[in-house]
């Protein structure tokens, strides 16, 4: 069976990164109004859990011989309360510097209610960095508030497409990048980002100090952009050869 399979060098590296510092995992935050009811949202946990069965696993074993196993507990809801909206922000960086315990499970979830506004709820997850990628947990969001509207309204939910098992990171990547090929294809690349580096001698910014491991934290920054500038920097990107995130990134 394909989920229970030892893990590959980039998912044991995610691994060994979220027992080590526990900042290397997806944390995603959906604001949402309405009043969300948790008996329905343990139960829209319960069918994607079915329905992705990575979801339904967990890692097992040392650093040398970890492997993924079938028969994580259910996905937990954390109701936390607090009296003002800003202060979601507090759940997520405990989320963002607190590790999985993926022996149990890969995935963990928080409703956050203000008190002050009965109608403003923020579902916030944790995925280990081993089975999912940013995209694919904003889909997973769309996914809960999308069955969750359905039990809301008192529909049945009576077909569950279990989502097939997806090869290796390995295997997934062009045929042009693995091999020998592959190979010197990266060691093209490297040997370009070397002579650029040489050529235009980009200025890197001084470490204050170096700091342990367990001294390490991941912080939040929140920035908003209206529609006109979304496209004007999608333009511009696209026109620079470079990706939206890059281009945010290298603005923050």
């Amino acid at each position: 069976m394909l989920y229970n399979r030892k893990l590959t060098s980039n998912e044991r590296a995610f691994e060994i990164l979220n027992r080590r510092v526990g900042s290397s995992n997806i944390v995603t935050i959906s604001r949402g109004k309405g009043i969300l009811n948790t008996e329905i949202l343990t139960k829209v946990l319960d069918i994607i859990q079915y329905q992705h069965p990575w979801l339904n696993s967990r890692i097992v074993g040392d650093l040398e011989n970890l492997s993924f196993e079938m028969g994580a507990i259910k996905i937990p809801l954390r109701v936390e309360k607090r009296e003002y909206a800003e202060q979601y922000q507090e759940i997520v960086l405990q989320e963002l510097n607190q590790k999985i315990e993926s022996a149990q499970g890969l995935i963990r979830t928080v409703l956050v209610q203000i008190e002050n506004d009965n109608n403003l709820n923020y579902l916030i997850t944790t995925i280990h960095h081993a089975i999912s990628d940013g995209l694919s947990s904003i889909a997973l969001h769309s996914q809960i508030f999308k069955y969750y509207q359905k039990l809301a309204l008192g529909e049945i939910i009576d077909e569950i497409n279990i989502h097939p098992p997806l090869p290796p990171f390995t295997e997934l990547i062009p045929l042009r990048m693995q091999g020998l090929r592959g190979r010197l294809k990266i060691f093209s690349l490297l040997l370009k980002s070397l002579v650029e580096s040489i050529k235009y001698k980009p200025q890197a910014f001084k470490k204050e100090k170096y700091v342990p491991l367990e001294e390490c934290c991941c912080g939040m920054i929140q920035k908003k952009i209206n529609y006109d500038q979304s496209i004007k920097l999608k333009e511009f990107c696209k026109i620079n050869h470079t990706t939206i995130h890059s281009a945010i990134c290298a603005a923050v």
